[in-house]
Formats: structure tokens, sequence, C-alpha cells
């Protein structure tokens, strides 16, 4: 992760341990929503946790900070993150 970013073994090794933790803790499994502004990322927050917790518009940003919402599915708790888009450096 030296450019910053972390390679697909290492977010799925940094997974792993998370889910791990939080079996051992009963602490809730984090779940980070990630993708390119605008596609729904909130919309789906909003499904998942069958809430209307995060603001969904056509404008693009509307997002900008970090919104969670914890959720127990069959007594496992699960803390899901809703973020803002990611876009590449040279893009910003």
């Amino acid at each position: 992760a030296t450019d910053g970013f972390y390679s697909d073994e290492e977010a799925r090794e940094a997974a792993r341990r998370d889910a791990e933790l939080s079996q051992e803790e009963d602490l809730p499994l984090r779940v980070a929503i990630l993708g390119k502004p605008n596609v729904g990322k909130s919309s789906l927050l909003n499904r998942l946790t069958r809430s209307e917790r995060a603001i969904v518009s056509d404008i693009a940003g509307t997002t900008r900070d970090v919104i969670d919402q914890d959720v127990k599915v069959d007594g496992k708790r699960y803390l899901f993150l809703d973020t803002a888009g990611v876009r590449r450096a040279a893009r910003v």
C-alpha cells in the first residue's frame, strides 16, 4: 500500500481479519459501500438498512461525509458505511 491504495489481496486480508475480530468481540462487521460518484451508493445503503438515512439526489457530490447505519440480521450486527464517490487523482 505504498501509493495509499490497497491491493485486492491486502483488501481481502483486511476484510477477513475484520470479520474474525467482529465475531470474537461481538462487534459489528463493517461494510463500506464504495464506487464512482452518483452510481447509487446512498440508495443501496437505504435499501440494505430499510431506512432513509442517506440523502439521495441526481446531483453528484450529495454525500460528502461517511454515513453509517447499524443493522442486525439473524443476530449478527453489521455497520454499513456510505461513502462519497471515489475519483481518480487525475480527475480531481
